[in-house]
């Protein structure tokens, strides 16, 4: 990939997330999602070397530290920083796509793709976690897959770390990256030892934050985010689908999402009544248990007696949460948005069918694992947002498939017209032979 290319992808990149973001940089106001003020009051404390909260970890609050989003202060500073991480992110998934593929169309498909990204775009004009997250786990990627210097293992080292502590639900992303990249590598000896490595240490300074929070909190966990969610939406859904038919469940919550949100409202006041009993006046909601770790275990307790055996439905609602999730559901989104989200799930299943076509069992299983553990993890209650950690996967795979497709049109429009089947048969060959 020359400087020119790189240099392209990268303006691309900013020019669709200013776009997308413009009205926010000139109304900040509109950036304040319902996770920013908890952020805020987070960086500012870091600044003070505390760091009160169980329930959010400290990646992102360092980040807006680090940038200046403190409570009551400007947000314009942060929000170009985001942005910039996106051309940077846009960059290293062609430079990744270059190092898997050696193809310079697939490089500058993959690009290209993440550039006009709609769901990832948007998140860059927000304060929330997503931007910085995907950044440092494409950087962890693209150090697993292209260098082995020591330099280099540390810094993938600390953008592991720095991811997970970021969006803790991308803790396990290192073992799935190591383990596919290893397989894919045709130098076994050599990089085991420095995936390896690098793996044990991630691991140890995790269990470090985790020994943290149990030494304050007598809770042994990386953050109270899952268990909170665990009463807040999962025992709820579990009495939904006691209530309506597996289909009917389906229907609402992926057709419906208005109802069924209601619903899981309605089935969470019901849980309080039976935690609480007696207690006035009753919590409005259950958010406020987020830092309360006596609480936290309280309610745990109950819920895993009411979902006790229920294995099976658990996993049911964690699928249906995933299909919630991959829907084209456009919350702030215009005509163009629209357009966009449905093209690259369009091309997404054509990627798809092409990739199953020509056999590329190691691509579609790696990426395949990747997207499935950034889909289910939201729970019942999935949202568009959390698609944006499949986003630059989707980016590498779609382009992948498509190159040969687009290397072969333009050769065709010289040569005559060509097949499809042709096209790929012919792309199968010259790699073959290479």
């Amino acid at each position: 990939m020359n400087r020119r290319t790189t240099l392209g992808i990268f303006l691309i990149t900013l020019a669709v997330r200013l776009a997308f973001g413009c009205h926010i940089l000139i109304f900040p106001e509109g950036t304040l999602a319902n996770d920013t003020p908890i952020y805020r009051q987070l960086a500012e404390a870091l600044t003070h070397g505390q760091f009160p909260s169980l329930f959010r970890t400290p990646g992102y609050p360092f980040f807006l530290a680090l940038t200046g989003g403190f409570p009551h202060s400007g947000v314009t500073a942060t929000l170009l920083a985001q942005m910039l991480l996106e051309c940077l992110t846009a960059v290293l998934l062609a430079r990744i796509a270059w190092h898997l593929f050696q193809q310079s169309w697939a490089a500058i498909g993959a690009g290209w793709l993440y550039a006009f990204c709609p769901i990832n775009a948007v998140l860059s004009s927000w304060m929330v976690s997503e931007s910085l997250s995907i950044f440092l786990v494409v950087a962890a990627f693209y150090l697993a897959l292209c260098h082995t210097s020591r330099l280099s293992l540390a810094a993938q080292t600390g953008c592991w770390i720095w991811a997970t502590m970021t969006r803790p639900s991308g803790l396990l992303l290192p073992l799935i990256v190591c383990f596919f990249l290893l397989i894919q590598s045709r130098q076994h000896l050599k990089r085991w030892k420095g995936y390896a490595a690098v793996l044990v240490v991630y691991f140890f300074f995790v269990g470090l934050w985790v020994g943290f929070n149990y030494m304050r909190s007598g809770m042994p966990v990386l953050c109270t985010n899952p268990t909170v969610s665990f009463y807040i939406y999962e025992v709820p859904a579990v009495s939904t689908v006691d209530q309506l038919s597996w289909l009917r469940y389906i229907r609402t919550a992926v057709f419906k999402p208005k109802e069924y949100d209601q619903l899981i409202e309605h089935y969470e006041k019901g849980f309080i009544e039976e935690a609480f009993p007696g207690t006035q006046p009753k919590p409005k909601d259950l958010w406020f248990t987020m830092d309360d770790a006596q609480t936290i275990r309280q309610l745990d307790a109950i819920a895993a007696e009411r979902t006790k055996g229920r294995l099976s439905t658990l996993i049911g609602i964690h699928l249906v949460g995933a299909l919630q999730t991959i829907r084209p559901k456009w919350n702030s989104s215009g005509i163009a948005t629209r357009l966009l989200d449905v093209f690259r799930l369009s091309l997404l299943m054509v990627a798809t069918a092409i990739l199953v076509w020509k056999r590329q069992w190691w691509l579609l299983a790696f990426f395949g694992t990747w997207i499935l553990y950034a889909l289910i993890l939201p729970g019942p209650v999935g949202s568009w947002r959390f698609r944006s950690m499949a986003e630059p996967v989707l980016s590498v795979g779609i382009a992948a498939a498509l190159t040969p497709l687009l290397r072969h049109w333009l050769t065709s429009r010289r040569r005559g017209p060509l097949s499809v089947a042709r096209a790929l048969s012919l792309s199968e060959s010259a790699r073959s032979e290479t």
